[in-house]
């Protein structure tokens, strides 16, 4: 049976998206599990030095055009809902060939860079561990094609399935691998390896049908597909994401330098909480999938768009403050060490106030592709993070991390939604739009059960 879909009714995108919130919960809990498995067994030291090991692996990830992953799968649903497959195809094979060749010359030169520059540096163990880690980059690779296929096609209730049973065996690996070499830097990477081995082999059991149709049709149109979109409106996507996973995994080398080791453990702890929250409720993950299937110029949507900014809205504030609860309890009982972590996770989570009109917006931009908007974005981000990083690590210490991401995130959304009004004037937000009546409670209540029911 063909996982390939054009036609997604709204409950089918509500059922989706509750399986995905569903699973999501469930594999979150399980990493989760992993995570806390990992940082009660390795020091605060050993812990900040593995968050700079996987740091220096995303450097140079960022150069294997994962910036365009998003704008490819985007072009590939319209074409899919135009009835475009052959075109469709036939982007998704150019650009894997594309990222294919840059994964393998950037796992060369990461490689020499670790023989030539780190092994006059670290002793031979160390060197062993930055090895193991730098198949990340092909492997990455391999995750990003299975992600970028499943994606487009709309498959969100397989890979949740397929995604909860791999974290369950990623828990399982990590027992296995800790009983038998330890705990240590290098047994907790080699679990990272084994783990994406298995979820490729699982993902490409699912799709290879699929594959091979999709490679047996691909389009003869003349010309690169890939270097159309880069050069029309792709490049402000490649441009964004190199600029954010830059920054993003240069902050781990900051707060090493402006603090100490110790700390990068402390605030990856806080962002990986923050993130768990966040995850619970996939609507960036939905909208991203089935927004290019429903929305067009001439119909946006606006109605549907302000009412589930106000379901989103209340969604997250409520998680928010059990996320305050939850974490308190569980780092004073079982993570002592990691109490510094709650202060800035408190002031973090706050951004989930703005989470629900953040998702819209942004989903609606890049949908549409106004992917210079995105750029613009990212790039104010950029300058704020590390501009306020300094100012705010300096006055508070590491409390100031947590005000950084606050006030950056609070300006982004800002510029986001002015943004998106100024072209669309039909999306502005109105306060009476935020309101929640009975009958908002009511409607989501009924949505939840009639689901559970027909399973």
């Amino acid at each position: 049976m063909s996982l390939i879909r054009t036609d997604f009714t709204k409950g089918e995108i509500f059922g989706s998206g509750v399986w995905y919130g569903a699973s999501t919960i469930f594999m979150r809990g399980v990493a989760a599990l992993n995570t806390f498995v990992i940082i009660y067994f390795l020091t605060l030291y050993e812990y900040g030095v593995f968050k700079l090991i996987l740091s220096l692996v995303g450097i140079f990830q960022v150069f294997v055009l994962s910036g365009l992953d998003g704008v490819v799968r985007n072009e590939i649903a319209h074409y899919l809902k135009d009835s475009e497959q052959k075109k469709a195809a036939k982007l998704f094979f150019e650009f894997l060939l594309i990222k294919g060749i840059l994964a393998i010359l950037v796992w060369v030169l990461l490689v020499v860079l670790i023989k030539t520059y780190f092994s006059a540096i670290y002793d031979s163990n160390f060197i062993n561990i930055l090895m193991l880690a730098s198949l990340s980059v092909p492997l990455n690779f391999l995750s990003d094609v299975f992600s970028l296929l499943y994606r487009s096609i709309g498959a969100i209730k397989l890979t949740s399935k397929i995604n909860s049973s791999v974290e369950v065996v990623k828990l399982g690996i990590l027992s296995l691998v800790f009983w038998k070499l330890s705990p240590g830097i290098g047994s907790v990477i080699i679990v990272i390896i084994i783990s994406q081995l298995i979820s490729h082999m699982v993902y490409i059991l699912f799709a290879r049908k699929d594959l091979l149709s999709w490679w047996r049709g691909r389009g003869g149109e003349k010309g690169f597909l890939v270097w159309r979109i880069v050069k029309d409106y792709g490049k402000w996507s490649l441009a964004t994401n190199v600029l954010a996973s830059l920054v993003s995994n240069s902050r781990n080398y900051i707060i090493k330098f402006m603090i100490s080791t110790e700390a990068v453990a402390v605030w990856n702890l806080a962002l990986s909480m923050m993130s768990l929250l966040y995850s619970l409720v996939p609507s960036d993950n939905i909208l991203n999938t089935f927004l290019p299937y429903k929305v067009k110029l001439d119909d946006l949507k606006a109605s549907y768009y302000r009412s589930y900014v106000k379901y989103l809205t209340v969604t997250y504030a409520l998680l928010m403050v059990l996320g305050w609860v939850g974490a308190t309890v569980v780092i004073s009982l079982f993570f002592p060490a990691y109490r510094p972590s709650l202060p800035i996770f408190y002031i973090m989570s706050l951004v989930l106030a703005m989470s629900g009109v953040n998702d819209f917006v942004v989903a609606y931009l890049y949908t549409l592709r106004h992917q210079k908007v995105i750029f613009y974005r990212t790039l104010q981000k950029s300058i704020l993070t590390v501009t306020l990083m300094f100012i705010f690590v300096k006055l508070f210490g590491l409390v100031g991390l947590g005000i950084e991401h606050l006030l950056t995130t609070f300006s982004l959304v800002i510029f986001s939604y002015v943004s998106l009004v100024k072209i669309y004037p039909e999306l502005k937000l109105k306060w009476k739009d935020f309101y929640f009546s009975r009958d908002d409670w009511r409607y989501m209540t009924m949505k939840l059960s009639g689901f559970i029911k027909s399973r």
